[in-house]
């Protein structure tokens, strides 16, 4: 069974138009928070999924490498699955193997 988790990580970032170097040197990698099901996880990168349906495809996934994630954590519904606001994190099962 696919555990639910979160992930803060750090995204790249860029530009797609011509800027000047000062807005260039301003510009900084973006940090993303991301809760899905843990489809895959390898020594380095983690793989998860929003949406699963009934033949096994999944949809609004990332493939977010380990050097890159801040945080990771465990998230379970509450008892009561009719409420999801009630999301409690638990501890981080391990952000990056060392």
């Amino acid at each position: 069974m696919m555990r639910l988790i979160s992930v803060k990580w750090l995204d790249h970032s860029g530009f797609r138009h011509w800027v000047e170097k000062e807005q260039l040197m301003s510009a900084k990698p973006v940090v993303i928070q991301s809760v899905g099901w843990l489809v895959q996880e390898t020594e380095d990168y983690v793989t998860i999924a929003a949406s699963e349906d009934t033949e096994g495809k999944f949809n609004d996934c990332n493939i977010i490498i380990r050097s890159c994630i801040q945080e990771m954590r465990n998230v379970r519904l509450s008892s009561n699955h009719k409420t999801p606001e009630k999301v409690v994190e638990e501890e981080p099962p391990h952000a990056s193997k060392e």
